[in-house]
């Protein structure tokens, strides 16, 4: 993939000066938002979350919960890293309603200190 420029130039609408000339037009740079790397990082995200889901569906609740604190830890300001912190409460909650309190506690506590962070 071609390296994406920092800015590009952009044509203005000329300034008059006087009403007799106008100047010849002059050129801003723009910043160039890298929409197709921010689309391709929210794609993996979401496939890396539906991973995580199916892995919990499936049954495999250490491979789901290591990609759920894998998203919830490195992805603080994202959708995929709330909703992994989110499911990662409810799997604490269900752990604690199943007498595995120490579980859900350090769920608890995991969690808490990502989010103080």
């Amino acid at each position: 993939m071609a390296a994406q420029p920092d800015s590009i130039t952009l044509p203005v609408e000329p300034v008059i000066s006087s009403p007799a000339k106008a100047s010849a037009p002059r050129f801003a740079k723009v910043p160039v938002r890298p929409s197709a790397d921010v689309t391709m990082e929210n794609m993996v995200l979401a496939r890396l979350l539906g991973m995580a889901q199916r892995y919990q569906r499936e049954g495999n609740l250490r491979a789901a919960m290591d990609l759920y604190w894998d998203l919830a830890e490195t992805q603080h300001d994202t959708n995929e890293g709330a909703e992994a912190r989110r499911i990662l409460m409810d799997l604490a909650g269900r752990y604690e309603q199943q007498g595995a309190v120490r579980m859900a506690r350090s769920i608890y506590e995991r969690v808490l200190a990502d989010v103080e962070q």
